[in-house]
Formats: C-alpha cells, structure tokens, sequence
C-alpha cells in the first residue's frame, strides 16, 4: 500500500535535477482504478504503459521526450497531450470517447484515429505527418495540421457538418476536395503547392496565399449565397481568375444607382495581376 502511494505521489511531484537528468518509464497498468495521471514539464518520461488503467480519463505528459505511449484498450482519456515528444506512431483507433487530441510539436509521422470520433478538438499540428483519413471522423469541430509534410488528406464521409475551422498550411498538399465541409467557416491551406481543389460553398474566410493555384473558384452552388468576409490569395504567381458571388441583378435603375456589390465589402488581399487574360470576378 505505501508503495502505491508513493508511486501515485510520483505522478505529481514537480521536476528535480535528478528527474530531468534521467530518464523515466512509468508503467500504470497495475493500478486499474487510476483516473488521472499528470506528470511534470520536462521530467524525463519517455515511455508510458497504461494498457491495464481502464479508468484512465486524463493524461497530461506535458514537454516530455515520449517514445512509447501504450493506452488501454479500449480507454476514454479525454485529454492526452504529448508534446515536444519522440512519437512518430500513435494509434488511438480504440479510444473511442477521445474528446481532445493534443499532440503538437512533435515527430508524428501517422496518426491513427478512433471511427466516429467525438474529438472537439484535433491538433496534431508541427509533427512529420504525410497523410491523413478523415474519412471516419465526420463528428471534428476544429482540426489543426499546419507545420507537417502532409501530402494527402482525405475527408471521404458524405458531410461534416460540426467542422467550423481547419488550418491545413504549410503542408505538400497538391489536391483537395472540400465539397463535403458543408459548414466549415475558416479554412486555412496557405504554404502548400496547390494545383487544384474543389470549395466548400460557405465560407467566411479563406487563406489561400503561396499555392500553384491557376483558378480559385468561389462560386456558390446555384440556390446558396456566399458569405465570404475575408480572403488572402496573396502570393500565387500562378493565379489567374478568381471567381465568386454576385449580387442579384437589381429590379429597377434606381435599385441598381443605390446597389453595392458585395464584393465592395469584402477584405481580400490578391495577386498583382499584370494585364491581358487574367480575370478577377468577384
């Protein structure tokens, strides 16, 4: 008994010079009831064996060199984060009440993530990932992947209708297909070598800035008004045409005198066009 309180001490005890000078395997697996496992900045820890804790419900690693992170199975931690950590593989495909996934500045290089995901939050951002599937995971509210070396991604389900923000910049993303993001608002894919992608109807801003883009098409499908409030499409030597939205033709001249196109409201920033066969219709 004194030795398990002291080892559940342990997973709170602030950092020493001898923590942080060594380094730390922790292994909970015995301790099946155990809810809560935090362990200090920089402590050294860099492998975690957490297959026995059923209960396990939050784990916070904090900057610590992880290695090797072994969950239950199935387990419902709701907030691991292991950043700054050694990982270059995470498997969470039986964490199926994961709500929070934090797992930035790292060297994830894939991610495998729970079907039908209930994650709020999904920010595996400045890691080494090369591709990911969202295709299970139509559930996403917010998705951060900036800073990785994503050459694919996949959003395969019919819709997502809770995903309001995802920034993908910064990236080695070639194509994409955003028809399914039917609610998303903020869309962020600036910093990738772009040659083509299919939109999301409704948006209300857009970074699209250094892309190989030749045609950015921001038609709203016919029945459906765009929103757009602001777009940066800076830096795209490539870009051609830019097309959106237009105000319905109004009824009488004097509606057409007092009219304002929507495009007069709207903050952008584009590529200087040079002249002849570019188009901007906004």
């Amino acid at each position: 008994m004194k030795a398990r309180q002291r080892q559940n001490s342990l997973l709170h005890q602030s950092p020493t010079a001898s923590l942080v000078a060594m380094e730390v395997s922790l292994d909970i697996s015995r301790f099946p009831m155990i809810g809560v496992v935090s362990w200090s900045e920089q402590g050294g820890l860099v492998a975690i064996e957490a297959t026995g804790a059923k209960q396990l419900v939050n784990l916070s690693i904090g900057h610590n060199p992880i290695r090797e992170l072994n969950l239950p199975t199935p387990s419902v931690p709701t907030c691991p984060r292991d950043r700054w950590s050694e990982l270059t593989s995470l498997d969470l495909s039986a964490q199926t009440k994961l709500q929070t996934l934090s797992a930035s500045k790292g060297k994830l290089q894939k991610v495998s993530l729970p079907r039908s995901l209930t994650s709020h939050d999904t920010q595996p951002h400045d890691n080494s990932l090369t591709e990911l599937d969202l295709t299970e995971q139509p559930n996403l509210k917010n998705v951060r992947l900036e800073n990785n070396h994503l050459a694919k991604l996949m959003f395969g389900a019919p819709k997502y209708e809770n995903l309001e923000y995802l920034n993908a910049s910064s990236n080695k993303l070639v194509k994409l297909d955003f028809r399914p993001l039917v609610k998303t608002r903020r869309i962020s894919v600036s910093h990738n070598p772009l040659t083509e992608v299919l939109w999301p109807r409704v948006l209300d801003e857009l970074q699209v800035a250094s892309t190989e883009l030749t045609l950015l098409d921001l038609t709203p499908v016919q029945g459906q008004t765009s929103f757009l409030q602001s777009l940066d499409a800076s830096d795209n030597p490539k870009l051609r045409e830019v097309r959106g939205g237009r105000e319905p033709p109004p009824q009488d001249a004097q509606a057409k005198r007092n009219s304002l196109p929507r495009s007069a409201l709207l903050a952008t920033s584009l590529p200087q066009l040079s002249a002849g066969r570019e188009e901007v219709s906004l």
